[in-house]
């Protein structure tokens, strides 16, 4: 009874435009595999935070610390590079890029200064220290990368590696803001 007295009250599809938003929605698309892709993926990064940690441990580094250097030096060559490039690049806060840069800082691997184009941004670079283990640290990552795609033949490597991008992608497209609202 109370139910059907509340009733009217509950028909969101009455609210102006909210109906028409509900009714035009795509149905989720349901993926046809049984295993968990997230465990699978949250596995396979624990394992590489895990083995990367080890590797950069020798510069007293963590694995976060050395994949921005990493990025740093490979992009050094561009006019600047901000916080904000890096939280785009690693799909981080602002908070975490910050920390990471601090802590780069304070090791005397970047520096980070205010931008001659603009105020409100840092810019970061890297120092003498970072560049001269350069080729070592090319080296450990490619160490770390290469154990992941051992038995691999080129084309599942090359494969792997589109599907990882695509994933990366799908992850972050913004989701659209009815699918949001609605927990789809």
């Amino acid at each position: 009874m109370i139910g059907n007295q509340f009733s009217a009250f509950l028909d969101l599809t009455d609210l102006p435009g909210l109906g028409t938003m509900i009714r035009s929605m795509r149905p989720i698309r349901r993926r046809p595999l049984k295993t968990n892709i997230g465990k699978l993926v949250l596995t396979l990064g624990n394992a590489l935070l895990k083995m990367r940690n080890a590797i950069s441990l020798h510069h007293g580094l963590t694995a976060s610390q050395m994949a921005v250097i990493i990025y740093l030096l490979k992009n050094q060559e561009e006019e600047e590079i901000h916080l904000l490039d890096i939280q785009n690049e690693f799909f981080l806060t602002h908070q975490t890029v910050n920390g990471l840069v601090k802590r780069l800082v304070s090791k005397g691997f970047v520096t980070a200064s205010t931008s001659p184009r603009d105020k409100r941004s840092k810019r970061i670079q890297v120092t003498p220290t970072a560049v001269a283990m350069w080729k070592e640290l090319e080296e450990l990552s490619y160490r770390a990368e290469s154990r992941l795609i051992d038995h691999m033949t080129l084309s599942e490597q090359e494969e792997f590696v589109r599907l990882l991008e695509q994933a990366i992608q799908n992850v972050k497209t913004p989701m659209k803001r009815q699918e949001h609202f609605l927990g789809q």
